[in-house]
């Protein structure tokens, strides 16, 4: 089986998506020259079809955008490929045009043709042309006794056909070589749309702003989410220029009125509060104000979205203030009682400790490999880092660190078993058995047990922690003891911004951190010994929690490409 140049593979098998940005466009790129992404697949079949729609989406922005790139594998047009049927260098032509209504129900009609023959050539386009007349009368037919319900952009596309002219349909190809011969698979997408229309901007902000690292971004997935969810309100792919406040003031109205809670208590009902709508209107404010800044939308002409936020922001500033409150010394007890703190997997009794002495977020903690962990001088310590293994993500550049491990960690056994694990040769994960959920992030699995915990041992105790918490309970203790702002920053992965950096951007030694913010790190009043680590402890529910996650691996891996093929 060919591999397209586009799909690569780590040292550890999993496979990564990695195009080149064509040299004229990399200065609208923010100079990066390439765009990567994890394919979270060992599987090869499932990472050519997760990055075919990538790569056929980036040639798109590149010829949008001017860019010149002629990649291996690059589809040609409908007629190029009529052009070598008749040159003989086709025998197996197959079209296929079809739409999936907004009820779910998928219509298709397919045209094969198996010659060279220029009269059986034409034969084949016209009936090409005439399913997609069909399909387009299919459309108008739904559409006219559902006006309510909206339209997807392909379904738009089939309605905008006229007169059967296909000029303005791109195409989605598959080739294989079968025989002497190869197959073509072809289907028809939307028209191409106007330079300044929304999806086009979008996908150059979106690209822009995100950096090579667009498609792990926790954050970047969430905007993508909530503004598509703006453009299938639109409807149709209108020019950025004409969205005014009329637009914005009844996306609103919507959104408090109409669009269904995906989750927490409300989940499934209509209209989202008023924090969740300013979650929206925010990305649509940051992506025109882009605009305007490139001259995409008028400079003389006001933001719609300006002062449009529905929360005051000191309401947001005050629930800032509340967010993951530090826990206080008798919640430590409580939490830690080795009475109640009884856990049968590894990947829920370690990674709240190694946050109380680390400071680390729960991702961070979750994608620990066996080998972040080192001895230097004498010192062990503990990378965090997005080397070795394509499914790591940090949330900024200041959150690649090296920091000691604490001697409590060591105390209660964390070193005997990283040996443990080691031993059981399941991978090179310091959890194996964590698993990855459906977006390819392993932290939730720690938060959502977690906050199972804290709700049968805490309940509804005044202050709400969480696992976040654990960050601002190690660095309170930091600052409580006079360890250095700039130290504090280095050991919790955060961005240090003073006019001092600029004279002096090392970090702190292994050795620097151990003498002067280790000794300091010390919650008074706690003790944990009840809680040490026996030597292969959790040796069996690793093994069986490492099934279970290559079973969830394989049902997300099918239904992303039940998804992919309806």
């Amino acid at each position: 089986m060919r591999i397209p140049t586009y799909i690569h593979r780590s040292r550890h098998g999993i496979f990564f998506f990695r195009i080149v940005v064509p040299k004229s466009l990399r200065g609208k790129f923010n100079g990066q020259g390439e765009i990567k992404r994890s394919l979270h697949t060992r599987n090869l079949r499932d990472a050519m079809r997760m990055a075919r729609p990538l790569a056929l989406q980036l040639f798109d922005v590149f010829a949008r955008l001017g860019g010149s790139m002629s990649p291996q594998g690059q589809p040609p047009s409908v007629q190029d490929l009529l052009d070598k049927a008749q040159a003989g260098n086709l025998q197996e032509l197959k079209s296929t045009q079809s739409v999936t209504l907004p009820n779910g129900v998928q219509h298709s009609l397919t045209v094969e043709a198996e010659s060279t023959d220029p009269a059986e050539l034409a034969a084949f386009k016209k009936v090409d042309e005439q399913n997609v007349v069909k399909i387009a009368g299919i459309v108008r037919e739904y559409h006219s006794a559902h006006p309510q319900q909206a339209l997807s952009s392909e379904a738009v596309a089939y309605l905008q056909q006229q007169d059967n002219d296909l000029k303005t349909f791109g195409t989605s190809l598959q080739w294989s070589k079968k025989s002497a011969a190869k197959t073509l698979h072809a289907s028809f997408h939307s028209p191409t749309p106007s330079a300044n229309a929304l999806s086009v901007r979008w996908q150059e902000y979106f690209l822009q702003v995100t950096g090579t690292d667009w498609s792990k971004s926790k954050t970047a997935k969430s905007n993508q989410r909530m503004f598509g969810h703006f453009q299938a309100w639109l409807t149709q792919d209108i020019d950025i220029a004409s969205i005014d406040r009329d637009t914005i003031n009844r996306f609103i109205n919507h959104l408090l009125t109409e669009r269904v809670v995906e989750a927490g208590d409300r989940r499934g009902q209509k209209g989202l509060d008023q924090r969740s709508v300013d979650n929206y209107t925010s990305i649509i404010n940051k992506f025109l104000t882009w605009a305007q800044n490139k001259e995409y939308f008028p400079n003389d002409q006001r933001l719609p979205t300006a002062k449009q936020a529905l929360v005051s922001r000191k309401a947001r500033k005050k629930r800032e203030e509340k967010a993951n409150p530090p826990y206080t010394l008798g919640q430590l007890k409580k939490i830690f009682d080795p009475k109640q703190y009884e856990h049968d997997l590894a990947h829920h009794f370690w990674p709240p400790l190694i946050a109380l002495f680390s400071g680390a977020r729960r991702r961070e903690i979750a994608q620990l490999l066996l080998s972040d962990f080192y001895v230097e001088d004498g010192i062990h310590g503990m990378s965090i880092n997005v080397l070795e293994d394509e499914d790591k993500s940090v949330k900024t550049p200041a959150a690649v660190r090296e920091i000691p491990v604490h001697p409590v960690l060591i105390e209660l056994g964390l070193l005997d078993y990283i040996e443990d694990v080691r031993a059981l040769d399941l991978g090179p994960e310091l959890f194996p058995g964590i698993g990855i959920n459906a977006d390819g992030e392993k932290g939730n699995a720690v938060g959502h047990a977690w906050g199972r915990y804290l709700d049968k041992v805490l309940g509804k105790e005044g202050s709400s922690p969480t696992f976040h918490s654990f960050r601002s309970t190690a660095l309170g203790i930091l600052k409580k003891k006079k360890v250095s702002f700039e130290m504090r920053c280095q050991l919790a992965g955060h961005e240090f911004d003073h006019v001092s950096q600029v004279y002096s951007d090392e970090k702190f030694t292994l050795a620097e951190l151990t003498t002067d913010a280790i000794p300091k790190w010390v919650y008074e009043g706690l003790d944990l010994s009840g809680l040490k680590y026996t030597r292969n402890q959790f040796d069996r529910s690793t093994r069986g929690s490492t099934t279970q996650r290559i079973h969830r691996e394989k049902i997300i891996a099918a239904k992303k490409k039940r998804i992919h093929e309806q």
